[in-house]
Formats: C-alpha cells, structure tokens, sequence
C-alpha cells in the first residue's frame, strides 16, 4: 500500500514538474515576444 502511494505522488510530482516547466518556458517567451511586440509598434 505505502509503496504504491509514494510511486503514485512521485508521479504526480514528476507531471506537476514538468507542466511547470513548460508553462514557465511559454511565459517566458510571451513576456519576450511581447516587449518585441512593444519596441516595435513603438
């Protein structure tokens, strides 16, 4: 029982992880194309 529930939150933390990732990687990249965005209008 307990090894199954600590595989399963290592797998949740894992997906968690990496959803972080990404979404921090795609803000990044807004905020970056947004002052292009910005520099260039201006």
């Amino acid at each position: 029982m307990l090894p199954s529930a600590t595989k399963k939150q290592l797998q949740l933390m894992r997906i968690i992880n990496h959803n972080v990732k990404s979404f921090l990687t795609i803000a990044c990249v807004g905020v970056m194309l947004g002052m292009l965005l910005d520099e260039s209008v201006r």
